[in-house]
Parts: C-alpha cells; sequence; structure tokens
C-alpha cells in the first residue's frame, strides 16, 4: 500500500525529465561577411537539426540564426583571393595549423592535457549525450582590414582569429558565443560526480574485507556481504533518473541493519580484538583517500591527463588493501575458528 503509489509517481516523473544534450559547433561558414555556426543540442523534446548562430561583427555579438547552415565541416580553407595563406584543422585535436612559405606551421592550439580537462569539463550526465571537444570544421572569411578564421570546437564552442591576428576561445552564451563563457585553462580539472562514489564503496568493501580477515567467520562474511549490497543498493535507488527507486530503498533498508547487527554479534563470538576493528576502519578511511587523492591532484593540475589519475587511483587502493589485509592476518595469527 506504501510502496505502490510512489512507485507511480516515480513512473509518471519519466515523462517529464526533460534531457539536457551538450551543445556543440559542428560546422562554420563565412556568408556575405556574416559568420555562420551550425550547432547542435540542447534540451530535449525540442528542435532538432538546422540550429545556428550568426555574426555580422565579425563575431563580437550574435544572434540565432533561421537560414541554411553547413551541413558538411570544412578541414580547410583559403583567404579568398589569397590561395598561399592557407588554414587547416588538426583531426582530434584543438589545433589549427596555417600555410607559410610552403609549409604548415601552428596558428593556434591547445594542449592535450588542457584539451583533456576542458573534455572533462564538458561532460554530460548521460555518458551516451557526449560531444567531443575537437576542431570539426574551418572557415575563412575576408573583411575590411583583413581576414577572420573561425573553427567548430564541437562541446567547447569556437575559436576566432580576429582581423589583426589574435585568436581567442569563445564559449556558449544565450544567443551565440562570448569569450568570457569560455572554460577557463585555469580552472580546477572536473571529474565525474561517479568517482567519489566508487571511491567510498570500494573503501567500504576494503574495509569489510579487512575485518574479515580478521573475524575468519562465514557469517561475518555473508553479512559484510549483505551490508555492501545494501550500501550499493540505497545509493542506486536514490540516483535515478526518476524520483527514486522504492524497491532499492526497501532492499536496502533491509539488508544495512541486518548485515550489521549480524557483522558485530559475528565478531563478540569470535572475540575479535579492538585492534582488528582500528585497524578495519583506518583501513577504509585510507583507501578512500588513496583512491581521490589522484584526482584532487589531476584537478590542481599536478598530472597531465586523467587516465594517469585512474591508473594510480587504482594502483594506491590496492596497495592500500593489501597492506590491511596484510596487517590484520599478521596480528590475528594463524587461524582458530572456522565455524
Amino acid at each position: 500500500m506504501v510502496v505502490i503509489p510512489v512507485t507511480v509517481l516515480a513512473v509518471a516523473a519519466t515523462g517529464q525529465v526533460e534531457i539536457y544534450k551538450p551543445h556543440s559547433a559542428y560546422a562554420v561558414d563565412v556568408i556575405d561577411d556574416v559568420i555562420v555556426v551550425a550547432t547542435r543540442g540542447g534540451l530535449s523534446p525540442g528542435p532538432s537539426g538546422g540550429a545556428g548562430f550568426a555574426s555580422a561583427d565579425a563575431g563580437n555579438s550574435w544572434s540565432s540564426w533561421d537560414g541554411p547552415v553547413p551541413a558538411v565541416p570544412r578541414m580547410s580553407a583559403c583567404v579568398p583571393g589569397r590561395p598561399d595563406r592557407c588554414y587547416r584543422i588538426v583531426p582530434t585535436r584543438l589545433k589549427v595549423e596555417e600555410s607559410r612559405n610552403g609549409r604548415w606551421v601552428t596558428a593556434w592550439e591547445i594542449s592535450p592535457s588542457d584539451q583533456d580537462r576542458l573534455a572533462r569539463a564538458h561532460a554530460p550526465e548521460h555518458p551516451e549525450h557526449a560531444e567531443v571537444v575537437a576542431s570539426l570544421g574551418i572557415a575563412v572569411g575576408k573583411l575590411s582590414g583583413g581576414y577572420v578564421v573561425v573553427v567548430a570546437n564541437g562541446a567547447d564552442g569556437i575559436a576566432l582569429r580576429d582581423a589583426s591576428g589574435v585568436w581567442r576561445r569563445l564559449g556558449w552564451a544565450e544567443k551565440g558565443f562570448d569569450p568570457s563563457n569560455a572554460v577557463s585553462l585555469a580552472a580546477p580539472g572536473r571529474y565525474p560526480d561517479s568517482v567519489p562514489v566508487v571511491a567510498l564503496l570500494a573503501a567500504l568493501a576494503a574495509g569489510l574485507v579487512t575485518l574479515g580477515c580478521g573475524v575468519r567467520r562465514s557469517d561475518f562474511a555473508k553479512a559484510a556481504l549483505a551490508l555492501w549490497v545494501g550500501v550499493w543498493a540505497f545509493h542506486s535507488g536514490m540516483n535515478t533518473p526518476i524520483l527514486f527507486n522504492p524497491f532499492a530503498v526497501l532492499l536496502a533498508a533491509v539488508l544495512v541493519p541486518a548485515g550489521a547487527t549480524v557483522m558485530i554479534m559475528s565478531a563478540v563470538r569470535g572475540g575479535t580484538r579492538l585492534r582488528v576493528w582500528a585497524i578495519g576502519t583506518l583501513t577504509a578511511a585510507v583507501v578512500y583517500y588513496a583512491i581521490m587523492t589522484p584526482f584532487y591532484v589531476w584537478s590542481a593540475e599536478g598530472l597531465e591527463h586523467y587516465a594517469s589519475a585512474v591508473g594510480l587511483s587504482i594502483t594506491l587502493g590496492l596497495a592500500t588493501i593489501s597492506t590491511g589485509v596484510l596487517a590484520v592476518i599478521k596480528l590475528r595469527g594463524p587461524r582458530r575458528d572456522v565455524s
């Protein structure tokens, strides 16, 4: 009687959820001195395809564009009337090269490590909706006093070379692009919200395994597993696209107290020392920070690539739990109780 109304409410809420897909600039063109940027993304349900923004003053101000947008991005473009001055994008990179004296040299770029951080900054709530952060299309237009180069950079917005030769990144604004909205390269790196949750679940598992090696009873191991599953079920039930999952929350309400009670009773019957509890608790705390510290360091630009933080996190986590388990085994001594 309690669960069914809540479930109906939760299911009904799914029809009202609007999914935000990151904006992406995928192609650019210059039509009659007007810069046109083809974009996709935004809230769904909503208009899809054919969306774009335009600027008639070399990128200083923008407005919505209802006219035709470039369907296919161009990889290179030359200054009108100057076939010797051309620009091209570098695939998979935030990088533009220009031709000088018969060879290609870098005109503008974001380092691979900063590009990785920008990709994390634009990560969507649902990974399947992610848009690339890389140069996808380029256009060159001649204006009075010089020419402009416009680059579509996916989820990061656009890059613009003005008539004076200065390059700048323009982030997403309400109706177009604005340099002040570009994600700062000096901003802390953003790691997924799931990382602390995974670290917490791993730390809990590490503490329970360490305690299990000290108690050495099958009923303790089963209760510890039930407790961990209950905590996981509670998190899963409270973090869903709908209101919440009542079945997962109800399962957690049963498993967590039951598992904790049986664990304590089993440890008492086995005569577990307080030192074992202390080592298990300390192991859980240290494992959490061992997993999270590489991400803190990466966020503060102490590590160049996110993958390095992931690898170091796994290594430190395994090393920490191994140390805790070995400490408990050494303290416990040879196995005596097999009940």
